[in-house]
């Protein structure tokens, strides 16, 4: 058979040999449509999906829309920026998007009802136009004042900023326009650490006690507050939003965290304590540490601490076998102050003004970041970037990956040039106590009283991914 295909063949080039150039020409154009075969238009558009969906890059993506207009509307389809989005691991808010856009209106590919779908290429371009202001150093910043002394802890959202101070009181800021929304006062000293959810919010204070606030009933009693409603801020009497207390410390609690089921405490007491959260019973005390215990974090049954005794512990915990270490990190050569921990990585922050990132499972150091001139007093991290802050007074973003510096966020040292540009377009004037991000933007607060929002989503659309910043 392949012989016989060998000399057909040979006989056809042969008698081609024998024809005039226009007649070859002509017999060329005949054959080369078959020679050309577009086996994404002959595809049904379902599977060329499936094959176009490999293509790696924006540039791949931008290079098939040049082929043909079959490959382009291809190439447009919502569902192929939709599979580079995610292959990014970007976060998508899909209960917003769904009721944005009704259900398999995003999957439509005809023209005419444009205005009722989302395009998500233009979704793609967003979040790339974010990723490179943050790569970049395009940001605003905007300050927000209103308590009375320095600031230790906040939380943010989309919605409101909620912090703690030295003036034992927690104040809710509209994170729209900076106004304060109430003030609660519970605590007979500084504010030093609180969370929330959508049920509660909780405190933690120098006066060694915990208190569980109702917020869904304070968010419900609160004034509103809007650019066309400026009303007073309201020192609400307490107790009706005061669910429990806790009591069982006997100094500062330096840090908490909790999740639906538990709350747990650090202490400048040298311990950890874990309670149940709808209950408020003590269910352990963690004693390991030699130091205050400044931070804590937690991922199911795992627990990370962090001690001025210059370690940070991994602990195992159920309620029937207690809590015990598993795991003990050594490296910092000064008290470590700061720690944030996702179930696979811990990164720490110490007063020897370094970062350290760890292996969770093996205790390997994964990284020592340098570049603080003080004390590293908060960390956060993704798995782009680490946002850190100090008492240096600045903030600073590193690459997650390689530990490289990207961007440091301080105040003028020209004082001139500060009084120029106008004070909000600086940085913190004092020590960086709390710092949270989440995809659009850093809110960090500081012994200066203020809380400033480093908003990097100007000129972009961020409602679908964005998130509750990670505490």
């Amino acid at each position: 058979m392949q012989s016989f295909l060998h000399r057909t063949t040979e006989y056809a080039f042969q008698l081609l040999l024998t024809v005039s150039s226009s007649t070859l020409a002509s017999v060329t154009n005949r054959l080369l449509p078959l020679l050309r075969r577009d086996f994404i238009a002959a595809l049904p558009h379902e599977l060329a999906l499936q094959i176009v969906a490999y293509a790696p890059d924006l540039t791949t993506i931008a290079r098939i829309t040049c082929v043909s207009k079959k490959w382009r509307a291809v190439a447009q389809d919502n569902a192929i920026w939709r599979t580079l989005y995610l292959r990014k691991g970007w976060y998508i808010n899909e209960r917003l998007l769904a009721q944005t856009y009704p259900v398999d209106v995003p999957l439509q590919r005809d023209d005419t009802k444009k205005s009722a779908k989302l395009d998500e290429d233009r979704l793609y371009r967003d979040r790339l136009q974010l990723e490179d202001n943050w790569r970049n150093g395009r940001y605003t910043a905007r300050e927000i004042m209103g308590h009375g002394d320095a600031i230790y802890c906040l939380q943010f959202d989309e919605d409101k900023i909620i912090s703690g101070s030295r003036d034992h009181q927690i104040k809710i800021f509209s994170l729209k326009t900076g106004l304060c929304r109430f003030t609660l006062s519970g605590h007979g000293a500084s504010v030093l650490c609180l969370q929330y959810d959508d049920r509660h919010l909780i405190s933690g204070s120098s006066d060694a006690s915990v208190i569980i606030w109702d917020l869904q009933a304070i968010l419900r009693d609160a004034p509103p507050m809007g650019p066309e409603n400026s009303v007073a801020a309201s020192a609400f009497n307490p107790s009706p939003y005061i669910v429990r207390r806790l009591r069982g410390h006997t100094d500062s609690v330096l840090n908490l965290r909790f999740d639906d089921t538990t709350i747990i405490t650090c202490s400048k007491d040298k311990t950890m304590r874990i309670w149940d959260r709808w209950t408020g019973e003590l269910r352990a005390t963690l004693s390991e540490h030699r130091a205050a215990v400044n931070a804590v974090q937690f991922v199911g049954h795992s627990i990370v601490s962090a001690s001025g005794d210059r370690f940070v512990k991994v602990w195992k915990w159920d309620r029937m076998s207690g809590a015990k270490v598993v795991r003990t990190l050594a490296g910092h050569i000064r008290g470590i102050a700061c720690v944030q921990y996702d179930g696979n990585v811990v990164v720490s922050g110490s007063s020897d003004s370094t970062i350290r990132i760890w292996d969770a499972h093996t205790g390997a150091l994964i990284n020592t970041l340098g570049g603080h001139a003080d004390l590293v007093r908060t960390v956060q991290f993704d798995s782009e970037k680490i946002v850190s802050g100090g008492y240096d007074k600045t903030i600073k973003i590193w690459d997650m990956r390689t530990g490289a510096l990207l961007l440091d966020l301080k105040a003028s040292p020209n004082l001139a040039e500060m009084a120029e540009v106008g004070r909000m377009m600086g940085g913190h004037l004092n020590r960086v106590f709390k710092l949270q991000f989440n995809e659009a933007r850093i809110v960090s607060c500081s012994q200066d009283q203020r809380i400033i929002v480093w908003d990097f989503s100007e000129g972009v659309d961020t409602r679908f991914f964005t998130r509750p910043a990670a505490q």
